[in-house]
Formats: structure tokens, sequence, C-alpha cells
């Protein structure tokens, strides 16, 4: 198959491989841009914002188009592709990227064919704890479709495999005005993949596997691979999912290795088709990468998603390692709650997901979402999204100018409740680099109600609250540093409309939200009127217990790692050095209990911290003045903002216990422009047995 990308070689793996040399000039009038790219390690959330006033109520909140499982199993086709698109608060579209999908059972699909203009997340999926995920994923992404404005086109003779942004005095401002190189800048490749953020499942080949790279092949026909995917889910759940390449169907492996082959054979190199040397070559790497018993990095068209849901509960569940031969009982399970998936390929992350390519993906369980429902009969479910939507990074085009936060793609949606009603809120912080803080609900000046509406936290990263969490609240907003919503974190919020004040038919409420360095601007806004209804909230004493294997870790830790996060005059760093490919920065043991102080630098910037597959617990955080130490029953997060350096560095101390899963994963900031350009390590758990014997 043919792609018009330019090669540069890079190791990996100790091996040469082919990038796409991505590079593109954009030409940009005025020296003024120069200047203000020389002095922008000032992030741009540091920009100040007026206090917005209250707004009259927009439109309604779009509702998400859902795929909801069925008999135990997810069954979907989600794929990536390019749209035309108008981006906020502009006047042309412009050609993006998307993530589709379809339900398999009813053949439902979204975005809806007829919604030609919206900015839209991907479908939102929804499965239940135990169920088999079986997703069909394909990349469609046609780069032709982008021409010479588009973030695929290359040049020949381009620099370095990184995006380029000249003006027309020849000042570069990307990468060179930065000083990032490959692979440790923003490259917009089309290449595609898929993070499931927030579950805890093998990081490995067909589980969540961000080392994947599926380039892409809008020519390749979904029958062509259903019938070998359809075998892999059959297999997955009968208990005995493919560990390895050679595990696959041989028909489907032979197919790979022919698209590989063709890819090779037609991939230009240096501006001449066809001349790719051996060494570059993609499928002579998927060989070595086989040999050595790993799943290999590259395909092309389309990748199964195959996994089991963990259920704690469930005596017969078993985790499958990559390398065992026989699977074990869980130590751990899935939390359900509010969890969410975006495309992760290093060094395309941020673009990719200025353009949308993220969902939500809700998993319901008895111990949460049942018992909250039970507690509070017709509770309705608002399903949210936070994103920022751009063409490019705006920092590499000059730009200061904070993309606007959209809420299921609309900027300051409306949200109708009657009084006294109970809702729950699932917010998804999708953002690129918005660490923001939910400040709470204020009333519209001219629509005067007796309260505000009243809303309690009930999880944190898709993880319930114990119920004396629940009780304390210690997410809420004010001194307390713990309370930010930063890029990956996720919160789910019971809210409560107010009664209206006599002789009053209708109030409206805007929920503020500051982002770092800035000041409170309404996300949405909540209307009531109609008819009240009598609903409780939910109180410490009857709130749903969290399962036992989200009790606090009391374990002792084995070994306590401190793990150092910069952003000074060498760019996004950890340990003070960017990601290194193919390099393990950090091993450990299944099982094992660590302790870890994450420490940041950084004077204009927290740094929220994610680490894949097991979330960790907060023991302390210091935000350069005042320790906070985190009172028991200990909240469970996946990420967590590293509070930036005042009158010393800011640190935050955490826990975890790495079960159930060996693998390699990663690491990294979420503010994912810092990801892209070095702020991430690549990570592994490796088994704590061994077959070497002495005899």
């Amino acid at each position: 198959m043919t792609d018009p990308v330019d090669q540069k070689a890079v190791r990996l793996g100790g091996v040469n491989v082919p990038v796409p040399r991505l590079a593109r000039r954009h030409f940009l009038a005025g020296t003024a841009v120069a200047l203000a790219l020389a002095v922008f390690g000032v992030r741009r959330s540091l920009v100040p914002e007026a206090r917005a006033q209250p707004l009259a109520p927009g439109p309604a909140l779009r509702q998400i188009g859902e795929i909801r499982s069925a008999g135990g199993r997810l069954q979907a086709v989600l794929g990536s592709a390019n749209i035309q698109r108008r981006l906020p608060n502009a006047t042309e579209t412009k050609t993006l990227r998307h993530f589709w999908g379809r339900d398999v059972l009813t053949g439902a699909v979204w975005p809806p064919p007829n919604d030609r203009e919206a900015m839209n997340p991907g479908p939102t999926l929804r499965a239940r704890v135990g169920d088999f995920v079986e997703i069909k994923f394909f990349n469609q992404i046609d780069v032709s479709a982008f021409g010479d404005d588009g973030i695929d086109h290359a040049e020949t003779g381009a620099q370095n495999g990184c995006e380029i942004f000249t003006m027309v005095d020849g000042f570069q401002i990307y990468p060179e005005g930065f000083g990032d190189s490959f692979p440790n800048c923003f490259h917009g490749s089309s290449t595609t993949n898929v993070h499931f953020h927030g579950f805890h499942v093998s990081p490995d080949g067909l589980g969540d596997n961000v080392l994947l790279k599926l380039r892409p092949n809008p020519r390749l026909k979904e029958e062509e691979v259903s019938g070998f995917f359809d075998g892999i889910f059959e297999r997955t759940r009968r208990g005995d999912p493919p560990r390895n390449w050679g595990d696959l169907s041989p028909g489907l492996t032979a197919l790979q290795e022919k698209m590989l082959a063709a890819y090779d054979d037609a991939a230009v190199w240096h501006g001449e088709p066809g001349a790719l040397p051996t060494a570059n070559r993609l499928l002579p790497l998927l060989k070595e990468q086989v040999a050595a018993g790993l799943w290999p990095q590259f395909e092309i068209g389309a990748h199964p998603f195959s996994f089991q849901i963990p259920n704690f509960a469930d005596p017969d569940a078993t985790a499958h390692h990559h390398d065992a031969a026989a699977a074990e009982p869980f130590v751990a399970g899935q939390a359900p709650g509010t969890h969410w998936y975006h495309t992760h390929v290093h060094g395309s992350t941020a673009i990719n997901m200025y353009h949308g390519m993220a969902g939500v993906f809700v998993v319901e369980g008895e111990s949460y979402d049942d018992k909250l429902k039970a507690l509070l009969p017709g509770l309705v479910e608002q399903v949210m999204i936070v994103q920022q939507f751009a063409e490019f990074p705006p920092m590499i085009v000059g730009s200061s100018e904070l993309p606007v936060l959209t809420v299921n793609g609309q900027a300051h949606p409306m949200i109708a409740m009657r009084p006294g009603e109970v809702q729950l809120w699932r917010l998804v912080n999708g953002s690129v680099d918005s660490i923001c803080k939910i400040v709470g609900f204020r009333a519209d000046d001219d629509m005067p109600a007796d309260t505000l509406p009243e809303w309690k936290q009930t999880a944190q990263d898709g993880i319930q609250f114990d119920p004396a969490t629940y009780k304390v609240q210690p997410f809420s907003a004010g001194g307390n540093p713990l309370s930010n919503f930063a890029p990956g974190n996720r919160i789910d919020l019971l809210v409560k409309a107010p009664a209206l004040a006599s002789g009053t038919l209708s109030a409206a409420f805007a929920l503020d939200v500051t982002r770092e360095g800035s000041g409170a601007n309404p996300l949405l806004t909540l209307t009531v009127s109609g008819e009240p209804v009598e609903m409780r909230l939910p109180t410490g004493a009857n709130f749903p217990p969290r399962p036992g294997f989200l009790d606090d870790i009391t374990d002792e830790p084995r070994i306590a790692r401190k793990i150092t996060f910069s952003e000074d005059g060498n760019g996004p760093q950890i340990d003070g050095h960017h990601f290194a490919d193919g390099e393990y920065d950090q091993t450990m043991i299944l099982g094992d209990t660590e302790d870890w102080t994450l420490v940041n630098t950084t004077t204009t910037a927290s740094h929220p911290f994610h680490i894949h597959v097991n979330p960790f617990q907060v023991l302390e955080i210091f935000d350069g003045k005042t320790l906070y130490e985190v009172p028991t029953p200990r909240p469970w997060q996946d990420t967590v903002a590293i509070p930036l350096r005042t009158d010393a560095n800011g640190y935050v101390k955490i826990r975890h216990r790495f079960d159930d899963f060996a693998g390699s994963f990663v690491l990294h900031c979420h503010i994912l422009e810092h990801e892209d350009r070095g702020m991430m390590q690549l990570v592994r758990v490796i088994p704590k047995t061994s077959v070497a014997r002495h005899h």
C-alpha cells in the first residue's frame, strides 16, 4: 500500500525502523510571532481570563451515541478516519481526524450520517464488569485528503520527522524554536491506536496496548478481517485468548505480513518511492520482534481489541499473563465507573486529541451503579467529556489563545432538571492541557432561586468513594490541592436541583470551573423548571460501600522511588531526560507494593502524572508551601496533578500495587503537549517467579 510520506531512520529496540517524515512548512507573517514564541515557555493556561458574566442557557447538551454491551459482550466496530468539520469559532471547515463507531448488534452508527457540522467525540461505550470487550478497530485515514496544507503532507528533503513551522523571514518556530527533535516532537502521524484509560487489563497484545502502531489502509474492507477477529473473540470468551503473534490465525498473520511488505515496497525514502532500505522496513522488524517473543508494534489497516473486564467477585475469572502458560485468579478487579478511551501514539497524541479522538467508556457494576440506582429510582445520567479542538497544537503556530473548553463538542451547553431532581453527572477531562477545578454553581442574577444546586462527588477517576470519603468530600474546591480536575481525571457528581422561589417558573445556574492560572468561567448551564420531584442525596450511612479490593493498601512497600518532572531550558523531561525509544526507565515486580514520590521542579505548570493499568492512592501532597496528608480511607486515582514549584518543589507521594498483569506500558504527563515532547517513560512489570532452578 502506498503512503506519501518520507521516511527517516530511528533506533527502536536496537534496530533501525522507518518513521514518517511529516514535516510541513507554515509561513507566518510578522516577526512579532517569533518574539512571542521566544518566551513561550510559560504555558498558555497561565494567560489571564476575565471572569465571565452569567450566561443565558445555551443549546441543550448533545447526547453522544452509545454502544452498549448485551449478553456479556460489548460488540463494536470503531475506526479512525478523516472528516470535514468546522472548529469552534471558525468560519471554514478543516480536514480533521475523528473516531467513528458502529454497534454490531443494532447497526446504529456514530456520528449520525446527517451530522455534517458538529465537533463530536467518539461514541460512548458502555459495558459491565465481567463483560468481554470485542472491538474491531480500523484505521481508514486517507492521508492524501489532507493535501499540501495537511498534517500528513511530507516535503522532499524535510529535515527531522517533526512538524515544521517557518516564518517568511526564515525563522523556524517549530521545532527549532523549541529545541525539539524526533521522536520527542509533534509529528502528525496517520498512525493510530487506542488507550483504554482507567482499565485494569493486560497492556500487551490485544489489550490496552499503547505500543501498537496501526498504519492506515482506507482500502481494507471489514469483511477481509472480520472472520479472523470473530475467531479471536470466541477464543477469549472460552478462556483461551491468543498470547502471542504465532497464536493468531495463520490467515490473519499472512494478511498483515502481505500488507507490511506492500508498504515497505511502496514507501517513500528521501523523495523516492520504493527506495526504502532493508534496515528500515517494517516487515523485518515484525519478524525480529516476533522471534523475541514480543507482540509486533506495527500493523496495517485493522486490529482487534479482545479482553474481559476483570470481575473480582467472579471466582472463575482469571488473569492471563502474556508469558504465562496458565491463568491465575485475579488479585484486584476493574473498578466500575467513568473511564474513557483515546488515541495514544507518541508524538501525535496532542494533535489527534485536538481533533477530538476520544470518547467515554462507562463500566457499570453491582457495587456502584446498581446500588446508586436502587437508592435513587429514576436516576438520570449525563455523560460528558470536556475537550479542546484545534487543527494544530496552538503553541507551534505562535498562538497564546486558549482553545475553548467544550462539553460533548459544545460550548456552554444547557442541562435541564426539575426542582428537587437528582442526576448523576459523569465528567471526563479529555482536554489536551487544561488543569481545571470545579468551583461550583452560581445563580444567574436575572433568575433568582432560594438556594444553589447541591452536589456531592461519588467517585474519582472512575473509582467509587468509600462511604467515609463520600461523607467528608475531600475533593471539594478550596485550599485542598487534591481538588484538581486535570487532563485524564474523571469525576462523578450527584447534582440536586434546588426548589424554586415562590412565583418563580425557572432558574439558571452556571457551573464554574477555573483553569490553572486563570479565573472562573462557566463550563455549562443548569436550568431548573417544571413540576418538583422528591429525591434525596445519599448520606454517609447509606452510600454504597466499595468492594474489598479497593480497601486501602496496607502492605509495606518493597521499594520507594523518586521521579522528577521538569520543564526548564531543555524542554519537558522526566528524571533529567526525554523519552528514550526502546529503553525501560522503571521495572516493577508483579504483586509488589511501592511508594513513589513525584516531584515537580517547574514554576509555570503543574504536571498531571498518569500511569497505565493499575490505579494508586495519594498519601500526601505538597504544593510548595503546605503539606496535605490524605486521611484514610483514601480515594483511588490513576491521574494526579503534581503541584508546580512555588517556595519549594511541589510533590505528590503515592502508593500503588502492581497486580494481575505483567507487560510493558508507559507513565507520562497528561498535558499531552508535554508527553509528545518527551515527558514520558517506558515501564514494565515482570513476574516474580522464574523457571530457573538450582539443583
